[in-house]
């Protein structure tokens, strides 16, 4: 081979290996969008860790690093915005939410949040407009109906609080707060029934809360404002008053059970009263809660006025959990009789907690119950 040929070769060889090199440092480097993006993740992550651990002036700055190296994700801003609600920022959390609404497709948690946010700020007009307009695009919304209530019931407006609350239910039959609201406000009236019916839907719902075990303690209370033990012979439930609306002739109607849900559930409760003794009690409470859903599902009742939280009760009896179930109810209305209790059970209470945990109230737009929804059958 001639000096010139080597010349040539070891040319196109050097280039073919500087070729290949830089092909290869080619692959390693990124494009600054490309690092940018997943340093905004890192920080994204980073800020999530925070916000569990309740730092929110961390996690401020992580998320505000997050946006300042991408601000496409609107989840970024989102974070960002929750994290100055909670470090009680209104005004910022106010303004990075208007920015979603105009940046980005609508959302029912930027409602939410601005909603939040002025009623904090006891702009309470300014909460209703941004809830109502988010209304109009999230009609299902459990949580905005939750808020418009909340802020009717501050008002002292109760009628109109309820019925938010119990469209709230209609409309998301699976979101707590509205139960839990109805719950505290029936509570304080003639109709404990609705009471005791929200408050164990909701109980189900959210099982291990500060909102649950107020709601279990109330629950007992409850049921006792509504036995009503004079003596040996006279024993009443009192859970509604529906029966005063109506005539004496008109209440020996059977029939009429079957169009008013109130009047049935009472003549039931009624029938119930004879399990207790002298006094008020947690064990005669269970005795009482067994013959109920008994009785009830003896008549037609359950196809009249479709109700879930008697179905399960059901699906519980079914499993032979019934008597864990009640514990459970009573367990912050009457501590002692439950330790007691839990003292010999506690194997099959826990078997029944796993078993509760893995069979939970189903709720749809099928078998969803209100006040509303009952008392349509009399019109």
């Amino acid at each position: 081979m001639s000096r010139i040929k080597k010349f040539f070769l070891v040319i196109i060889i050097c280039s073919l290996q500087f070729a290949v090199c830089n092909f290869s440092f080619a692959q390693d480097v990124k494009t600054a969008g490309e690092i940018d993006a997943a340093n905004a993740a890192k920080n994204y992550q980073h800020g999530i860790e925070l916000m569990k651990k309740e730092n929110y002036k961390g996690a401020i700055e992580a998320f505000n690093d997050a946006v300042d190296l991408d601000s496409s994700k609107a989840n970024y801003q989102f974070q960002l915005a929750l994290a100055n609600y909670y470090s009680k920022n209104f005004e910022t959390t106010i303004k990075i939410t208007k920015g979603l609404m105009k940046n980005f497709q609508p959302d029912v948690r930027y409602y939410d949040l601005m909603g939040e946010c002025y009623t904090e700020m006891r702009s309470d007009k300014k909460a209703q407009s941004v809830l109502l307009e988010g209304l109009k695009l999230f009609p299902t919304s459990g949580s905005i109906h939750s808020q418009l209530g909340k802020i009717e019931y501050d008002h002292k407006n109760l009628n109109t609080a309820i019925q938010y609350w119990e469209l709230g239910i209609a409309a998301e039959p699976t979101f707590p707060s509205n139960y839990y609201y109805a719950a505290q406000v029936y509570g304080t009236t003639s109709e404990r029934m609705w009471a005791i019916i929200y408050g164990e839907i909701f109980v189900n719902l959210e099982t291990n809360t500060g909102r649950t075990y107020e709601i279990l303690f109330r629950m007992y209370d409850w049921y006792k404002q509504s036995v009503i033990l004079k003596s040996p012979k006279e024993k009443y439930a009192l859970f509604t008053d529906e029966r005063m609306h109506i005539s004496e002739a008109e209440f020996r109607d059977t029939m009429l059970f079957h169009k008013n849900f109130a009047m049935a559930y009472n003549n039931i409760a009624q029938r119930c009263t004879n399990v207790f003794k002298d006094k008020f009690n947690a064990e005669d409470l269970m005795k009482f809660r067994n013959k109920f859903i008994t009785l009830w599902y003896s008549r037609n009742f359950p196809i009249d006025f479709p109700n879930p939280i008697f179905d399960y009760q059901r699906t519980v009896i079914s499993a032979d959990f019934f008597e864990c179930y009640n514990y459970w109810l009573i367990s912050k209305g009457d501590v002692k009789t439950f330790n007691d209790w839990m003292e010999k059970n506690k194997k099959k209470y826990d078997q029944f907690i796993k078993w509760f945990m893995a069979h939970p109230l189903e709720i749809t737009s099928s078998n969803v119950i209100t006040r509303t929804i009952t008392s349509q059958k009399l019109r």
